[in-house]
């Protein structure tokens, strides 16, 4: 398996929420970009459910997500999500399966 990783997160807010999601959620994105260890960080909103975001990411480790998860601007974003959410942030970290 390779060491880069893949994460799909989760995020379900509140009924009517969404607008404020997606503020607290763009405020992240193009410091997480930034980030040495991040090959891509692409936020989603669910076109059939506005209060459901999906985040698609890749990082080059473990060890870059968790870098990624101490920074200021993603503590900032968890902070500012917790009082929006419906259900606790749902998070998979993902190896990519060789197909040889």
């Amino acid at each position: 398996m390779s060491s880069v990783i893949q994460v799909v997160a989760v995020v379900q807010g509140k009924p009517g929420t969404a607008e404020a999601i997606e503020r607290a959620v763009s405020s992240c994105v193009v410091l997480s970009r930034a980030e040495p260890g991040c090959r891509l960080y692409a936020p989603h909103r669910d076109v059939e459910r506005a209060d459901r975001f999906v985040f698609i990411e890749s990082w080059l480790s473990r060890e870059a997500l968790a870098e990624h998860e101490r920074t200021a601007h993603f503590q900032t974003m968890v902070q500012e999500l917790a009082l929006l959410l419906a259900e606790p942030l749902h998070v998979s970290v993902l190896d990519l399966l060789k197909s040889d």
